[in-house]
């Protein structure tokens, strides 16, 4: 029942494991070869190895501090060019319900059809207020 899932973080190491491996590396001249000697030396494996290399190679070993997360920074944040085309067409057609507004802008878009809850969003990010039963006024 093996999961074959891609790793979104880096394995856990302390900052001196990582520091070690590298200065090891380094010390016994960055041969191909030199990296098994490192990782024992640092009890790492060699994919903490090529996990952190390239950071290391750029920022030396500074760069190996702080493991930098790989998730998406701000995921629920609306896209300008979404709240800019759902103002847009609302301006056009103010009689236009959220649900219409939406289609319109997906196909503007050219991306699946935002729904109305993400459309009303980006109104009230663009200056619309709605009354709380859903209406505006």
């Amino acid at each position: 029942m093996g999961c074959t899932a891609t790793r979104l973080h880096y394995r856990f190491t302390t900052f001196d494991q990582r520091r070690v491996l590298y200065q090891e590396w380094d010390r016994l001249g960055r041969r191909r070869g030199s990296i098994k000697a490192a990782c024992a030396k640092a009890h790492v494996s060699r994919q903490v190895f090529y996990d952190w290399l390239e950071r290391y190679l750029e920022r030396g070993v500074e760069g190996l501090r702080y493991p930098e997360s790989r998730a998406p920074k701000h995921p629920r944040e609306l896209a300008s060019k979404l709240r800019d085309d759902a103002v847009a067409v609302k301006d056009e057609h103010p009689t236009w319900g959220l649900r219409k507004v939406a289609v319109v802008v997906g196909k503007r878009m050219r991306i699946k059809t935002p729904a109305p809850r993400t459309i009303r969003k980006a109104l009230v990010l663009g200056g619309y207020q709605f009354r709380e039963g859903g209406g505006r006024h």
